[in-house]
């Protein structure tokens, strides 16, 4: 849990695709005040950065992925694996554009092949998410819109729905997010 009730929010990645400045790859780390950390995206340097951070990657409930290019998506395969042999047992969910549950399949087998089919202790469950519609993502709801960009891109927003673990009372959602507060085109 984080302090005072409040989310805490890590950015650990903030590098391009070649990690340009001996930076990370995307991705931000999200403790909210109750329940598991989240991660926002999870780019092939991810695994090394949560380490560095002193974050642990077991407590990672949910990975958002906005598209399926490596600095955001190809550190999946070695947090799969990590939790596989850190004995991990809570279920992995990972959400993401269509084809999320394919090309993680896929990535795995090239860079471990045989991984992707291997026993585990624990689940690893795929949410491909529709562009225009809310998703229900563990004690998440998210809203996804596509944006401009050579694969497909999502961009989100998250509300989580119980103030405590079971609650059966829905937070209060916000209305639709406007147009002009839509974040800016990526670059990357």
């Amino acid at each position: 849990m984080s302090a005072a009730g409040r989310a805490a929010v890590t950015f650990a990645g903030s590098g391009d695709a070649f990690g340009s400045g001996g930076r990370f790859q995307a991705y931000i780390h999200i403790r909210p005040p109750r329940g598991e950390a989240v991660l926002l995206d999870c780019g092939a340097t991810s695994l090394a950065a949560l380490k560095r951070q002193g974050l642990d990657p077991g407590d990672i409930g949910t990975v958002f992925v906005s598209h399926l290019h490596g600095d955001h998506f190809g550190g999946l395969p070695f947090l799969v694996l990590d939790g596989q042999f850190a004995k991990r047992s809570r279920p992995l969910r990972v959400a993401g554009p269509q084809g999320t549950a394919q090309r993680l399949t896929e990535a795995m087998e090239a860079m471990f092949p045989g991984s992707s089919t291997a026993h585990r202790r624990f689940a690893v469950q795929i949410v491909e998410l529709q562009p225009g519609r809310t998703a229900r993502v563990g004690d998440i709801e998210v809203d996804a819109w596509e944006v401009a960009h050579p694969a497909a891109h999502h961009h989100w927003r998250c509300v989580w729905t119980s103030a405590e673990p079971g609650s059966p009372t829905p937070a209060t959602r916000p209305g639709p997010m406007p147009s002009s507060t839509r974040p800016p085109e990526p670059t990357c």
